[in-house]
């Protein structure tokens, strides 16, 4: 299920799907930031499978269409990125793809967020 972005115990949750393997710093820091945005309490954050995923359902029972934002954190030449990704209608193939730094996913997702709000209310 998913927690509240603005959920101040996010990142804890988070850390908990990683007992047996190592926790995503990169993705932590971006979960506080992302936490702090005036958008914040009208998303959702889910995990699985080191994977975390951002969406305008608040719940299991809300059965409208959402889009996601799948988010992850890789090395790439021996640097850490941010890989981020905008699906429609759930997993479908994405139809926008990005990885970047930790400080410039920060502003990207904020593009990915204006998207998801539009779709889920009609405006921003």
């Amino acid at each position: 299920m998913g927690v509240s972005l603005a959920d101040s115990k996010l990142t804890a949750i988070y850390k908990q799907g990683f007992l047996f393997e190592e926790i995503p710093q990169h993705i932590v820091l971006l979960l506080e930031q992302l936490s702090k945005k005036p958008y914040a309490k009208k998303l959702s954050a889910v995990t699985s499978v080191g994977q975390l995923y951002l969406t305008t359902a608040l719940s299991w029972e809300d059965t409208e269409r959402n889009d996601i934002v799948r988010i992850g954190q890789r090395i790439d030449a021996g640097i850490t990125v941010i890989t981020m990704s905008y699906h429609t209608n759930g997993f479908n193939k994405s139809v926008a793809d990005h990885q970047c730094s930790l400080e410039e996913a920060i502003d990207y997702i904020d593009l990915y967020v204006m998207r998801l709000l539009e779709e889920k209310y009609g405006e921003l």
